[in-house]
């Protein structure tokens, strides 16, 4: 049932995620501000942004992919969560309240 696999996921996973947008979008300012505004959601859920290489090394940790960014090989499907791009997050208010949405959902489980 929903609970069960609920639980199986806050035991597969930790609080920690990574954040993984394209370079070419961090780079500009205002998307910049997005994503770290984005960070900040994060860890207002009680969840804690860690680094991509963290990812890769640890199976626990869940990944948000912006957009069609290419993550490493050994970070598994499962562990991706994978939203729009920040400049359409940016000029789409809709799917900005959906990315919301989707984090809100994800297991809280604890380590």
């Amino acid at each position: 049932d929903a609970t069960s696999i609920a639980d199986a996921s806050a035991r597969r996973f930790d609080r920690r995620i990574a954040l993984a947008p394209s370079r070419e979008e961090t780079d500009r300012p205002d998307l910049s501000a997005l994503y770290a505004k984005i960070g900040e959601a994060v860890a207002s859920l009680g969840l804690q942004c860690v680094r991509l290489a963290d990812a890769e090394s640890d199976p626990r940790v869940r990944v948000l992919a912006f957009g069609d960014v290419a993550l490493p090989p050994n970070i598994a499907a499962e562990r991706v969560l994978r939203v729009d791009a920040l400049a359409v997050l940016q000029a789409d208010r809709v799917r900005k309240r959906s990315l919301w949405d989707a984090l809100q959902r994800l297991p809280q489980g604890g380590a």
